[in-house]
C-alpha cells in the first residue's frame, strides 16, 4: 500500500509541476492500448452508436500509423481519467483526434495491491502518462490540437 501511495504522490507532484505531456517514447504501447479499445467498440458494435462514426475510423488509423508520424498529447484530468489529443501526420496532412479516457487498468491496480496480480502485468495510460516529457514547445503541433489542450474541462 505504502508503495502505491508513494506513487500517486509522485504522480501527483509531477502533474501539479507540468500539467500537460507529450508521449515521446513507447507510443508502440500507447497504440496497443487504443487498438483494443477500438477492437473492443467493433465486437460490441458500440462505435455505431457514437454521434460521429469517422472519429471511430481516425483512432482506428491511429492504432494502425507509424509510430513516429504521431504526436501524443495526454492531460491529466483527475484520478484515472485523461484527456488524449493525437495528432497523427500523414501524406495528405494532420488528423487529429481527441478522446477522455478513463484508466480502468490503474484504477483495478488500486484494488489489487498485491504485485502477484495479473493487472499490474498491463501496461496502462497512466504508466505512459507517467514517462511522459512536459510539452516544451507546440511546433509542429496544428492550431486545432494547441486549443484542445489548452480547454479547461470545466467550462
Amino acid at each position: 500500500m505504502l508503495k502505491n501511495n508513494l506513487a500517486e504522490v509522485r504522480h501527483l507532484e509531477a502533474e501539479q509541476s507540468y500539467g500537460c505531456r507529450e508521449l515521446q517514447d513507447r507510443k508502440s504501447d500507447f497504440q496497443h492500448i487504443l487498438h483494443l479499445l477500438v477492437e473492443f467498440d467493433e465486437r460490441t458494435q458500440r462505435h455505431l452508436c457514437l454521434s460521429d462514426v469517422s472519429s471511430h475510423y481516425v483512432r482506428k488509423s491511429i492504432s494502425l500509423s507509424k509510430p513516429d508520424n504521431l504526436r501524443i498529447l495526454l492531460k491529466h484530468l483527475g484520478q484515472f481519467v485523461y484527456s488524449v489529443i493525437i495528432q497523427n501526420e500523414t501524406e495528405s496532412g494532420p488528423t487529429v483526434s481527441t478522446y477522455t479516457h478513463e484508466d480502468g487498468i490503474r484504477k483495478k491496480r488500486e484494488e489489487h495491491t498485491g504485485d502477484d496480480h495479473p493487472v499490474h502485468k498491463i501496461v496502462c495510460l497512466t504508466d505512459l502518462y507517467d514517462i511522459a516529457q512536459p510539452i516544451e514547445n507546440f511546433v509542429g503541433l496544428s492550431s486545432f490540437a494547441a486549443n484542445l489542450l489548452n480547454e479547461n474541462p470545466a467550462e
